[in-house]
């Protein structure tokens, strides 16, 4: 038994700011850099020898920050950067504010899943780009099956990797509709001889975060 452990990215002044971040390179801040801190002694109690990151400034610190929690510790974590976890494209729309683009993704009430921003990806691509980055993961040749696996993302890669496992929301891409807040903990449990693999044991968990304002 293997437990997959999502966590967001800690938070950035472009979250606060309700800004569309999708690739962009942008830095955690105060708050984000001592969110991470807090998770990694939540993180503490499992038994986590590999770290898969998206490759994102903001969640490659959040890595890091993580990592030096756990290596307090004294596990002997490897981490794997994936450009595959990163958020999904938005290209021109990057660095806009979501409430003017939010119209561009609905036609008569019903969410586009092929529009495609100009240089950037529709939400077929990106269902496509998750999964096959949790088909690397779950197929990487070193972990074991006792070892426990944290992946740090973004909450849309969240939301699409359950989507998948779970077969959730409209087919295709499938979605999971639910909040993400930032550095907050979901965990599925595999079970690789099961007929049902998944089981859903915590989604959204936020023990470390009660004195913060979540987004």
């Amino acid at each position: 038994m293997t437990f997959l452990m999502f966590v967001r990215h800690g938070v950035t002044d472009w979250n606060i700011d309700k800004r569309v971040m999708g690739q962009l390179n942008i830095p955690l801040n105060d708050e984000g850099r001592h969110q991470a801190k807090r998770v990694g002694l939540v993180l503490e109690k499992y038994n986590i020898q590999y770290i898969f990151s998206s490759d994102s400034a903001r969640a490659w610190e959040t890595t890091q920050l993580i990592a030096q929690r756990l290596k307090r510790k004294g596990n002997d974590i490897k981490i794997i950067k994936l450009p595959e976890l990163r958020e999904r494209s938005m290209g021109e729309l990057e660095g806009r504010y979501y409430e003017e683009i939010r119209p561009l993704f609905f036609t008569n009430g019903r969410y586009r899943h092929d529009f495609r921003p100009a240089n950037g990806e529709s939400a077929i691509d990106f269902a496509e780009r998750v999964a096959k980055a949790l088909e690397k993961i779950k197929n990487y040749h070193e972990w074991k099956d006792s070892d426990d696996i944290l992946i740090v993302t973004h909450g849309g890669v969240i939301r699409q990797a359950l989507g998948l496992l779970f077969f959730v929301g409209e087919s295709p891409p499938y979605y999971f509709p639910m909040n993400v807040a930032n550095t907050s903990i979901t965990i599925v449990k595999w079970l690789r001889d099961d007929y049902r693999p998944y089981r859903l044991v915590k989604a959204n968990w936020t023990p470390h975060l009660s004195n913060f304002t979540t987004f």
